[in-house]
């Protein structure tokens, strides 16, 4: 029966990631994603931004992102410098109000020190809740920012839950 179940869930994860990779050499790294997502307007240091392209038949609504910000790093292993600087970037942005970190801690991404953080923020134009997960670090000399953002009842869905997943896990450094 097991073993079943392990044939559905990855039949079901392949159809539902039937995948794109994304490369860049110039930053060192490549991400896959889903094939049926597109990718979306770059702003300030986002090297690549997918997002669902889901039809919202005329509704503004919050997209489902994935998104790699890449900077000069000017932190030099400075976990609270960088913790301090996203902080501030954060509470700056205008179109988000009652901006709140729900989690920071250190973790290890990808073998390098890194942290991670778990917000919310209500987006004014939109009227909804947006929840992200998201990765800071430092690798070659760069900055980095992952992030995983969607509504928060899109957020906590299984489905997307497991896009989030398989994208993360292979984010690679190259």
């Amino acid at each position: 029966m097991s073993n079943v179940l392990m044939v559905v869930f990855i039949f079901f994860s392949t159809a539902l990631f039937a995948q794109r990779e994304f490369v860049s050499e110039e930053f060192g790294f490549s991400i896959e994603y889903p094939s049926n997502w597109i990718e979306a307007g770059k702003t300030g240091n986002s090297i690549f931004t997918v997002a669902d392209g889901r039809d919202t038949k005329g509704k503004m609504a919050l997209a489902d992102v994935i998104d790699v910000s890449v900077s000069k790093s000017e932190f030099n292993g400075d976990m609270e410098a960088m913790s301090l600087s996203y902080r501030k970037h954060l509470y700056d942005r205008p179109e988000f109000i009652k901006e709140e970190i729900t989690e920071e801690k250190i973790v290890y991404f990808k073998g390098v020190k890194a942290i991670e953080i778990k917000g919310t923020a209500k987006i004014k134009s939109v009227g909804e809740r947006l929840v992200w997960r998201m990765y800071l670090f430092e690798y070659n000399g760069n900055y980095y920012e992952i992030t995983f953002s969607a509504s928060k009842k899109r957020f906590e869905q299984q489905e997307l839950q497991t896009i989030f997943f398989m994208a993360e896990n292979s984010f690679t450094l190259l």
